[in-house]
């Protein structure tokens, strides 16, 4: 029996960024896997730094959602 899928948010972009999206989306997978390197040396500092550059980056994309995950990733 398969799992039931979690519920997806849906972003409507602006046609004019359409060409950005996938290099912006693509730049947000490396901050993650750097964010994981950060965390598992104890990097907080770079942890932050790299959750403030999403917040302050991700609403402009129209991911407002991110945005404020990156925010929250910078407080904690």
């Amino acid at each position: 029996m398969s799992r039931p899928r979690a519920p997806r948010n849906v972003v409507q972009l602006d046609p004019d960024l359409a060409d950005l999206i996938a290099p912006y989306l693509e730049t947000r997978r490396q901050n993650l896997a750097e964010m994981k390197a950060a965390a598992t040396r104890g990097d907080w500092a770079a942890v932050a730094a790299l959750g403030h550059k999403i917040l302050g980056t991700a609403g402009s994309y129209g991911f407002h959602d991110l945005s404020r995950i990156g925010g929250e990733i910078e407080t904690a």
